[in-house]
């Protein structure tokens, strides 16, 4: 019975640490899919946004034909511009997810959730 006791005992020390070392994995994942910039240019070259998938809008550029722009219309156009950057980097925090953890119910939670809010993916213009 001891042996028994002794094999069982390791047998769950061993499944601990391979839980560990998976949620280990995982979190990297998570971190690395939220933080992954995309960057995403207006068609007429006026404004370039990098923003993450959490949202976070790093960098904002504004083009030589910007000057040319009223402020209502490049306001609008720099809001269209977030928008499509921050859906660009969810969706491939989606994707990115998916090739590192596979089908799982986290990647499905977060496809759904983008999905909800960006709708689904479309392929950048």
């Amino acid at each position: 019975m001891t042996d028994d006791l002794t094999q069982s005992r390791a047998l769950v020390r061993e499944q601990v640490r391979q839980a560990r070392v998976r949620s280990a994995a995982m979190r990297e994942t998570i971190m690395r899919a939220r933080t992954t910039p995309a960057v995403v240019r207006s068609t007429g070259g006026e404004v370039a946004v990098t923003a993450t998938a959490d949202g976070a809008v790093t960098d904002i550029r504004f083009g030589d034909a910007a000057e040319h722009l009223d402020p209502r219309r490049l306001a609008r156009l720099l809001v269209r511009t977030i928008d499509q950057a921050q859906r660009e980097a969810a969706h491939a925090a989606v994707a990115a997810t998916r090739a590192d953890l596979g089908d799982s119910g986290y990647t499905d939670l977060l496809e759904a959730r983008v999905t909800e809010r960006y709708g689904p993916y479309t392929s950048p213009r």
